[in-house]
């Protein structure tokens, strides 16, 4: 009989279970330098199962046994809270998600426990490195490259977040002959990483299932300090950067690259994409939707980095890759490093490497002109992380060791301490970062305020309660409760006190996202003051997968499915009242389950379907109609 349970050590050294007829599970906290994150007076802890249903949370004593049989079998993720001395929080982990009626007899399950946005020391890497290229790959994170002590770092190693620590990886020669200056690491879907470009004409596919790299290819032309970012499951796409290295590593005059190549990792075959109108050195390239109802084939938007003297590029350019040649288009308050947005934007914020400390941002919506957006503390050599509630983490770049955080509802930064008992890198520049499976974010290397290269690595745990099994109320004026990411902030309005959101159009392409929570059932309870229609987005993946349940004033409500390149009507219920708002505001209530949708506005049911099995995604809410518009007062999902 599945009967797991597990036991709570003094020092939140181990959870473990034990006696007859059970299947024991070990709940380990993985090893942290200097014991960071275990707490020694820790008087309770919380242990919450996360899934597809309320969350469930036992308070226990330390030393106590928890019985996991009473979890939900569908748990799909353990979290830990660490009580100590008059209830506070002092430590905080999660595991990667899981299957808990999966777990097999004498499994081990590791949990990283940091205090809440703290950072704590994990095992260093093999060797010092500056300004490495670092890529998620698998569940585990390839670093590879960077600057040491005698110049160019000419290997590679792979963190493994089950056991906090870092394996050499073999590079093969004509990839690593020359060092990484300058290379590019993109993620492909299925977990594979590509490093291309810089001194060597080659690129090489790393598999984090064999811990291994493939065969290179080659580029047939060297190209260095440019942007790149994967098409499909085997494409990428480089764009400028520079044909020569100088003796400093520096891109040397006229050797700029104003192209564009394709490359397929898996054929090796290369084509030309559009020319560029630009020298663009060291900048980044993100996807994005198209089209005025956000269908059309995905764009790239190239954004940041530096000309040949050393400037920020002033503009960011967005292109259909097979065709068409770039528009440019200038970045007001926005300056080189870029990080995806929940809702489909992207931000654009702080200085590009090699450039000035710098703290202006700007949002860019697909297809629109960069937004301005409150700045960050100024920074160079900083990183841009997304987190798991849609903010974006600011880290490094600055002495001390503060964080800042960009809340998208209120399209500004917050300025976060990283705590006294925390191991935060204090004035390091030059590291690189990624979110891990728990949420958590894994920040490597840089160096010191005299220029030393780090071999230091650090995991930062970002308070944040918006994980995608949490429930979540979101009110978008109140910082505490504000993690709702409108596609494009210059559709939102606060001038008021209120947070009201604008349509762009009759077709349905401006809405907000809540970031975290993703539903396969539950419900979405929204209060708002319309103007015109309103749709409640549900299975949000990105801005073009996703269904819509649109509730136009007067007209029927309808349920449609909204993918890449099409718009498909599902099923069609009531009229909508006429009076739709009037008066204050209603609340719309939709419950989703995982091959139905119903919905009530106010107190009139008006659809009930079964539209068949949709994706796990997130939530939002938008206006519909053209001049339609939508004031926010609260939207709550729920499970």
């Amino acid at each position: 009989m599945y009967h797991p349970c597990m036991r709570i050590a003094p020092a939140l050294l181990l959870l473990a279970c034990c006696g007859p007829g059970e299947v024991h599970v070990t709940l380990d906290p993985v090893p942290a330098v200097a014991g960071c994150g275990r707490i020694a007076n820790a008087q309770k802890l919380l242990v919450s199962a996360l899934g597809d249903f309320p969350s469930d949370t036992r308070q226990v004593d330390v030393g106590a046994a928890v019985d996991l049989a009473t979890f939900p079998p569908e748990t799909r993720q353990l979290a830990v809270e660490v009580l100590g001395p008059g209830g506070v929080k002092a430590a905080v982990g999660a595991t990667a998600p899981l299957q808990l009626a999966e777990l097999a007899e004498g499994e081990h399950v590791p949990i990283f426990m940091a205090p809440k946005d703290g950072f704590c020391r994990t095992s260093s890497m093999s060797e010092p490195r500056d300004r490495p290229l670092i890529v998620r790959a698998g569940a585990g994170v390839l670093v590879i490259g960077g600057l040491g002590a005698s110049g160019p770092v000419k290997t590679a190693e792979y963190y493994d977040p089950a056991t906090a620590t870092f394996t050499p990886v073999t590079v093969p020669t004509t990839l690593a002959a020359m060092g990484f200056t300058g290379a590019t690491a993109t993620e492909l879907a299925d977990g594979r990483a590509v490093i291309a470009g810089g001194p060597p004409v080659v690129y090489g596919v790393f598999d984090p299932k064999t811990l291994s790299f493939g065969r290179p290819g080659t580029l047939l032309e060297v190209r260095a300090y440019h942007a790149a970012a994967a098409l499909d499951g085997a494409k990428i796409i480089v764009a400028g950067g520079c044909g020569f290295l100088g003796a400093t590593g520096m891109c040397a005059a006229g050797s700029e690259r104003t192209t564009t190549k394709i490359i397929d990792v898996d054929s090796g075959d290369i084509s030309d994409g559009p020319a560029l109108g630009g020298v663009r050195l060291g900048g980044t390239a993100t996807l994005e939707a198209s089209g005025a109802d956000l269908t059309g084939a995905p764009e790239v938007l190239l954004a940041g980095g530096i000309d040949l003297a050393g400037n920020p590029v002033a503009t960011i350019e967005r292109f259909d890759p097979s065709e068409g040649a770039p528009a440019a288009i200038a970045t007001p308050g926005a300056a080189g490093l870029t990080a995806p947005l929940a809702a489909g934007g992207v931000l654009v914020a702080l200085a590009s490497p090699g450039a000035p400390a710098a703290g202006g941002a700007s949002v860019v919506a697909p297809g629109t002109a960069p937004h301005v957006v409150g700045a960050a503390s100024a920074r160079a050599g900083a990183v841009l992380v997304p987190l798991e509630d849609g903010t974006v983490a600011a880290i490094g770049g600055r002495a001390g060791t503060a964080v800042d955080r960009y809340l998208p509802a209120l399209r500004a930064w917050k300025l976060v301490s990283a705590g006294a008992a925390s191991d935060a890198p204090d004035g390091v520049a030059g590291s690189g970062a990624v979110r891990l499976d728990d949420g958590s974010v894994l920040v490597v290397g840089g160096h010191d305020s005299v220029g030393a290269p780090l071999d230091q690595a650090w995991i930062y745990r970002p308070a944040v309660d918006r994980g995608p099994f949490d429930a979540a109320t979101v009110t978008p004026t109140d910082e505490a409760s504000a993690q709702l990411d409108p596609l494009d902030p210059a559709n939102v309005n606060t001038t008021s006190g209120d947070w009201i959101l604008s349509s762009s159009g009759p077709a349905l392409a401006s809405w907000a996202v809540i970031a975290g929570p993703s539903l396969v059932s539950g419900t979405i309870t929204a209060s708002v003051r319309p103007s015109g229609g309103v749709a409640i987005l549900v299975g949000f993946v990105d801005p073009s997968h996703f269904d819509a349940l649109v509730l136009p004033m007067g007209g029927a409500a309808h349920l449609e499915r909204h993918t890449p390149g099409a718009v498909t009507p599902l099923c069609t219920g009531s009229p909508v009242p006429m009076t739709l708002g009037e008066g204050g505001s209603v609340t719309i209530t939709v419950t989703r389950k995982p091959d139905r949708i119903s919905a009530t506005v106010g107190a009139d049911a008006v659809i009930d379907c079964a539209p068949g099995t949709s994706a796990r995604g997130r939530v939002g809410i938008a206006p519909s109609g053209s001049g339609a518009s939508l004031t926010v007062d609260t939207i709550s999902v729920n499970r």
